[in-house]
């Protein structure tokens, strides 16, 4: 986020429910659309960092926003569903995994 160059205020609140049944891909999954929201921070082409990407829902919504994306994972279950989700969302925007 650069403060200089257009600063990006956000409302503060955000509301929204936690994905279920086979959309539900980690315990704590957080909402696409917050995420989405909270994705903009960064500026376009500009890259989202998740120190703990889960099922990688906030790359699912930097990409969507126009955002590069780098995710960590310790757990490799998880790394391996984030990495699935990501590459399906790729497909569909690019037509082929690049």
């Amino acid at each position: 986020m650069n403060p200089g160059n257009g600063p990006v205020y956000l409302p503060g609140h955000f509301t929204g429910s936690q994905p279920r049944g086979n959309e539900r891909q980690h315990i704590t999954q957080k909402p696409l659309d917050v995420m989405r929201q909270l994705g903009r921070i960064a500026p376009p082409g500009g890259t989202v960092l998740d120190s703990f990407a889960g099922g990688g829902t906030t790359g699912a919504a930097a990409l969507l926003e126009s955002r590069n994306f780098t995710g960590i994972e310790q757990s490799t279950t998880y790394a391996d569903i984030a990495r699935e989700r990501l590459a399906k969302r790729l497909t569909a925007a690019f037509g082929v995994f690049p």
